[in-house]
């Protein structure tokens, strides 16, 4: 909270570590705890074969949605604010590539491996509905693990919800306190006062995370998809904005607000016109085309905004 987005990006070297330790260590003890993969495969048949075969035993994982996660987790990913903004802590563009491979390495082992996990754990931990669900890797920790490392390791998961809630306290505290305070409330305002209202901002907004935290509206994996989404569709204006001269801010306000709005409908089923995929995957098409339009109708990208953004960088890239 203290140490913005620095300190946010300190700490997700920790939290990193311990979140894919947790993943090898989980898949190895639900691997032990379920009589080895064959005897769990040869299981999960025995009690279900749709537990091993698309779209699932509740049909909640047919080929479309199965491809929308894959382009979800990884297309989208990068384009995020929460994860756009830990490369304007990087000292050099070496660096930004290590953390580009690394990252994204350590995400597929981390996940496959915790997820994995899960299903194996239906024959050790067996008998959780609904929301219950989530809980399955703790309980798979301490039943098979000492209580002083199952403790460490569930900490692990923690820090998997950490790396990504301190990068959205920041993300969103400067949202509210330099993009809407400062720059349309009171333009004249110090670097005191900013500073003042982004600790108050920031408390307000954790305490909203732990209020949803504590109801519960829905199970951990739909409320990350449903924020997820809507963060992805701040990709359009990210990618337009660094590869094409012609997209304008009020292109990127249009399709953001328009985008939101569709995937959020398309969430709760007002508008069905998903056919199966995400509603991201779709208000994300329907979010360029209307950047597009905007930018190519309203307004226009001065001459210095090109050149600072566009024909500097080409200049300092040839350069090194």
């Amino acid at each position: 909270m203290a140490g913005g987005m620095k300190g946010a990006m300190m700490t997700d070297v920790l939290q990193g570590f311990l979140m894919v330790l947790t993943a090898i260590v989980t898949f190895f003890v639900s691997v032990r705890a379920g009589g080895g993969l064959e005897h769990i495969n040869a299981s999960l048949v025995a009690q279900n074969e749709a537990y091993v075969t698309h779209p699932g035993a509740k049909g909640s994982f047919p080929w479309a949605g199965y491809v929308s996660m894959i382009v979800m987790w990884s297309f989208f990913t990068i384009g995020q604010p929460t994860l756009f903004t830990k490369f304007f802590t990087m000292k050099n563009y070496s660096t930004l590539f290590k953390a580009v491979i690394l990252g994204t390495l350590g995400m597929l082992l981390s996940a496959t491996l915790i997820e994995w996990a899960g299903v194996n754990a239906i024959l050790s931990v067996p008998g959780l509905e609904g929301k219950q669900t989530d809980f399955i890797v703790p309980m798979l920790l301490q039943q098979n693990l000492e209580p002083i490392f199952a403790s460490i390791l569930i900490a692990g998961i923690v820090s998997a919800g950490m790396s990504t809630i301190d990068a959205l306290l920041v993300v969103a505290t400067g949202g509210v306190t330099r993009d809407i305070y400062q720059n349309v409330i009171n333009p004249q305002a110090t670097p005191k006062q900013i500073f003042q209202l982004s600790r108050i901002v920031t408390v307000l907004i954790g305490i909203a995370g732990v209020a949803i935290g504590i109801a519960k509206p829905a199970g951990i994996f739909e409320l990350i998809k449903f924020a997820f989404g809507g963060l992805g569709i701040w990709v359009a204006p990210v990618i337009l904005g660094m590869y094409w001269k012609g997209a304008t801010k009020e292109g990127a306000i249009a399709s953001v607000i328009f985008g939101e709005l569709l995937y959020v409908m398309m969430k709760l089923g007002w508008v069905k016109l998903n056919f199966g995929f995400d509603p991201l995957i779709i208000s994300w098409g329907f979010t360029m085309l209307v950047l597009t339009v905007v930018s190519l109708c309203i307004g226009r990208n001065s001459d210095a905004a090109i050149d600072r953004h566009f024909n500097a960088l080409s200049k300092s890239s040839a350069g090194r």
